[in-house]
This record gives C-alpha cells, sequence and structure tokens, in this order.
C-alpha cells in the first residue's frame, strides 16, 4: 500500500523518509530514485541518541516490564561477552 502511495504522487511532491530500522536503505533509495528519475541520497549513522529498550504492558497489569536493556558500549563489554560477538 505505501509503494502505491509513493508511485502515485504528483512530480511536485518532494520525499524525505525517515527510519531507524530500514535494513535495505540503498535498495530503497535506488527504488525511489528510478521511479522518480530524481537522484535520492541515503545518510545514515549508528548513533543512536537514545538507548533502544523493549517493554511490555501486559493486559491488566499495573504498569511497563523492561524485557530487553540496551547493549553496553564495546569499552564496557566484559572480555567473554566480547569474544562472543567476534
Amino acid at each position: 500500500m505505501w509503494e502505491e502511495s509513493i508511485i502515485l504522487l504528483p512530480p511536485a511532491i518532494k520525499l524525505v523518509f525517515l527510519s531507524a530500522t530500514i535494513p535495505n536503505a540503498s535498495e530503497f533509495a535506488q527504488w525511489v530514485a528510478d521511479l522518480k528519475r530524481l537522484p535520492c541520497h541515503v545518510v545514515s549513522t549508528d548513533f543512536r541518541p537514545t538507548p533502544l529498550q523493549h517493554f511490555l504492558f501486559p493486559q491488566g497489569a499495573k504498569g511497563l516490564y523492561l524485557v530487553r536493556r540496551p547493549a553496553p558500549p564495546p569499552e564496557q563489554r566484559c572480555g567473554a561477552m566480547g569474544s562472543v560477538e567476534r
């Protein structure tokens, strides 16, 4: 459905796409560039100003439950964890 929205937009509409999770940004940008016959630039970074955390709010619960903590920066990881990730 979102593809049709992009395809059917009038040429005068300028597009900006924001996503923190798109795994194929270059491929998507190439598709947009080919479709609109205009350049499409990808700007990306691995920097996350706010740590990603996952919470649950079960039905009937009285609060949030943290289910996944962000990974510590590499310099704070223990040796065992560092060797597993390599």
